[in-house]
Formats: structure tokens, C-alpha cells, sequence
């Protein structure tokens, strides 16, 4: 957390870590240290039920998922949840909750100059979202592949 080069990726689904723990990162790294990631198996977006994970039985309940041990397997969350998670229970501002699923990934692989924000020369790859965080609409490349209109 101390080391200015390193970003930290946070599975922000309210179960891998504490609301507190992530205050904390988010205050020592800052906003364009912060790379929301969603350690996503194949049960996200799908309902309670087993699933697999490399061969191992899943359990996922009350969106948990959870090898047979009781450890965690993964998770069921998807980058829109951890957006949502930031901004209602943390009071993230909307801009710097987006930004940690976009612009501060990107520059953590190193392709910040065309990919992560909405800018000139910028390969015009975003989302419309509504005040709940919703996706209406996908645009990729300039291209709306998705709309809910």
C-alpha cells in the first residue's frame, strides 16, 4: 500500500472485503491507484445454485460463491455492482467510482492512450448509465452495440 508504483485491485462485492478495509485503500492509493476487478466465476449474473470452478463443485448462495470447504471460490459480481457498491456504500463520487473501472485500469496495462476515458483520438468505448447505475447503452469503437431503447 506504501509503494507509489503499485496499484491495488479491489473485488469490491462487499464479501472479499470489509467496507472499512476498502475505505482504507482507497484513501492511502487514491482513486488512480484504485482497479476495481471482479474475480467473476461462471455463476455472475445467474441465480443461487452449484456451479464449477476448475473442476471443483461451487455452491452459490445468497451470491456467494463458495467451495465445499466454505472458502471463497471467486465471486458472483460484476464491475457495474462494484461501481454501484463504491458510490452507495462508500459515498465514492460517481466520476472517481467510474474511473476506478476504467481509466485507472487502462493505465495499469499501459493502454491509457487509447482506451479508459472519453477523450480526442480516444477509441470512443463507453457506457450509458441512469442514476442507479444501470446500463442503458454500449458503445464500442464509435459503434452502439447495445441499447435498451
Amino acid at each position: 500500500m506504501l509503494d507509489e508504483r503499485v496499484y491495488c485491485e479491489i473485488i469490491y462485492d462487499r464479501i472479499h472485503l470489509h467496507d472499512a478495509a476498502v475505505k482504507i485503500a482507497v484513501r492511502m492509493k487514491g482513486v488512480d491507484k484504485i482497479v476495481l476487478v471482479s474475480d467473476s466465476m461462471m455463476a455472475a449474473g445467474l441465480s443461487d445454485g452449484d456451479y464449477e470452478l476448475g473442476g471443483q463443485k461451487v455452491i452459490v448462495k445468497n451470491s456467494t460463491a463458495r467451495l465445499e470447504t466454505g472458502s471463497l471460490a471467486g465471486s458472483t459480481l460484476n464491475l457495474r455492482d462494484a461501481v454501484y457498491n463504491m458510490i452507495y456504500y462508500l459515498d465514492i463520487p460517481i466520476n472517481d467510482a467510474i474511473r476506478m473501472a476504467s481509466l485507472s485500469p487502462a493505465k495499469a496495462i499501459g493502454i491509457n492512450g487509447h482506451k479508459g476515458s472519453i477523450e480526442i483520438g480516444k477509441d470512443a468505448d463507453m457506457i450509458l448509465i441512469d442514476k442507479d447505475i444501470n446500463v442503458l447503452g454500449t458503445m464500442v469503437m464509435g459503434e452502439w452495440k447495445f441499447c435498451s431503447n
